[in-house]
């Protein structure tokens, strides 16, 4: 869960969407459906919100995906591995000081991205 200005965040990993209600508690709006390209999820672990940025990790498609604030998608990255800026199931998002923290869970490391 994730909290912009007026709305919070939530993955549904379940229904493989990000589900948006208002501060209050009112159903706003959702996007996302099961599958492998661009928008779509297998497992969400977490969202974060970044200025004008929804970010996402799609924990089974081993990537992070980038949203604007109304759903619309932007772009992605990462692929399964364990390089540098690939991953193996990415679960946990943080921000603080200009920085995305990304927890590569099954590789046992953070990665962090400007």
């Amino acid at each position: 869960m994730a909290m912009g200005d007026k709305e919070v965040f939530v993955v549904d990993q379940g229904n493989h969407r990000i589900d948006v209600f208002g501060i209050d508690g009112t159903y706003r709006r959702q996007w996302g459906t099961c599958g492998h390209g661009e928008g779509q999820f297998d497992s969400p672990c977490d969202v974060v919100v970044r200025e004008e940025e929804v970010l996402v990790s799609d924990c089974g498609n081993h990537r992070i995906q980038s949203f604007g604030l109304d759903g619309t998608y932007r772009r992605q990255w990462g692929i399964r591995g364990n390089g540098e800026g690939q991953f193996k199931n990415p679960s946990g998002l943080a921000v603080a000081g200009g920085l995305l923290f990304v927890c590569d869970e099954v590789n046992h490391r953070m990665q962090i991205f400007a």
